[in-house]
C-alpha cells in the first residue's frame, strides 16, 4: 500500500518569532483553524486537543498528543477526529501533523504536511478534506504572520 501524506509549503515574510506565535498561541491559532483553539502545554508527550465552540457547545473537534516541539523550528503531533462516529479511537486512525519552519534569509518556509492516510478507515476522503482544509488555514496563516 503506498502512502497518503498532505505537503504544502509556504515562503512567510516575516520574523519567525511571529510565525510561530501565529501557529502555538490559542487567540492566534483559533483565527486560522475555523474557530478552534489548541489546549496545550506543548510538552512531548502532552495532550493537544482542538477546542471551539459550535451552537454554543464547545466541542474537540481534534485531539492527540504532541510529538515534538523544538522552539521557532518544529511542531508535530498527532491527530485524531473525536467527532467521527465511524472511527474507533485507535492508533492506526491518528494521522501525523508536522510543521516545519527554516529561515530563508528574512523570511521563513513554512512547510505543513500531514499523513499517512493510507492506513485510516476512509483514508481517501479524509486525506481530500485535509487537502481542502490546509488549502484554506495556510494563506490566512501567512497573512496573520505578515500584518504588521
Amino acid at each position: 500500500m503506498s502512502e497518503l501524506i498532505f505537503r504544502q509549503s509556504i515562503e512567510i515574510n516575516a520574523p519567525v518569532s511571529k510565525v510561530w506565535a501565529v501557529l502555538t498561541k490559542p487567540e492566534l491559532a483559533k483565527q486560522f483553524m475555523f474557530g478552534f483553539a489548541p489546549v496545550t502545554d506543548w510538552k512531548v508527550g502532552s495532550t493537544i486537543d482542538w477546542k471551539g465552540v459550535v451552537n454554543h457547545k464547545e466541542i474537540t473537534a481534534v485531539t492527540g498528543k504532541v510529538l515534538a516541539f523544538e522552539p521557532e523550528k518544529l511542531i508535530q503531533y498527532s491527530v485524531f477526529d473525536p467527532q467521527n462516529p465511524d472511527l474507533k479511537d485507535i492508533p492506526s486512525n491518528y494521522t501525523t501533523v508536522t510543521e516545519r519552519l527554516t529561515l530563508r534569509g528574512d523570511k521563513v518556509l513554512l512547510e505543513v504536511s500531514q499523513g499517512d492516510f493510507a492506513p485510516v478507515v476512509g483514508g481517501q476522503t479524509r486525506y481530500e478534506h485535509t487537502v481542502a482544509g490546509w488549502g484554506a488555514v495556510i494563506p490566512v496563516i501567512k497573512d496573520l504572520a505578515e500584518k504588521e
